[in-house]
């Protein structure tokens, strides 16, 4: 949860801080070169003061969620190895199931599933607070042209996802080589 929100918060920091550059495009605008000093150096302590709130909140989602990725790692590590010492004894007599491969399918399949669900939920948290945040900035500035760019929103959602879902089904090699590695560094 601490991961998630932290993420959220690094969502809307990326805006707030396209919003900024902007506004700073306005200080050559003023002829008096005293203000435009001042003004510079208010956006300068802004700026620095948002660059180390994102880098605290990076330090925070990414603690969040290693610790959960870790804590998923452990518990798929024992519910596998559980499942493999409740298998009668002729599967260890299997060639495909000797020890060596059995280990090396405990140390490398775990592993894979820790990223997936921590860095889909968040990629999911920041999308949604920083579009979310991009909306509710834009209906307060002009919410006509707010209501004709929101149509746009489900398309790119859309295509995204297709991307998205055309980038992850390539297929992958399997893990016969590696479980054949580690058999042979066992041999």
């Amino acid at each position: 949860i601490l991961g998630s929100i932290s993420q959220m918060i690094t969502g809307v920091i990326f805006p707030v801080t396209a919003l900024l550059f902007c506004e700073i495009y306005n200080i050559f605008v003023n002829p008096n070169p005293e203000e435009q000093n001042r003004i510079s150096l208010q956006y300068m302590g802004i700026m620095l003061g948002l660059s180390v709130i994102n880098g605290i909140v990076v330090i925070i989602y990414s603690y969040g969620f290693a610790l959960a990725g870790a804590k998923l790692t452990k518990r798929l590590r024992v519910k596998m190895l559980q499942s493999m010492l409740r298998q009668e004894i002729g599967f260890h007599d299997l060639d495909e199931n000797k020890s060596s491969i059995l280990a090396t399918k405990l140390a490398m399949s775990a592993p894979l599933c820790k990223g997936l669900s921590s860095d889909k939920l968040s990629l999911f948290s920041q999308g949604i607070a920083g579009t979310g945040f991009s909306l509710i900035y834009a209906y307060c500035l002009n919410w006509k042209l707010s209501l004709i760019m929101t149509i746009f929103v489900p398309i790119s959602f859309f295509c995204s996802a297709f991307v998205g879902k055309f980038a992850t089904s390539t297929k992958v090699k399997g893990s016969s080589s590696e479980e054949e590695a580690g058999r042979l560094a066992i041999e």
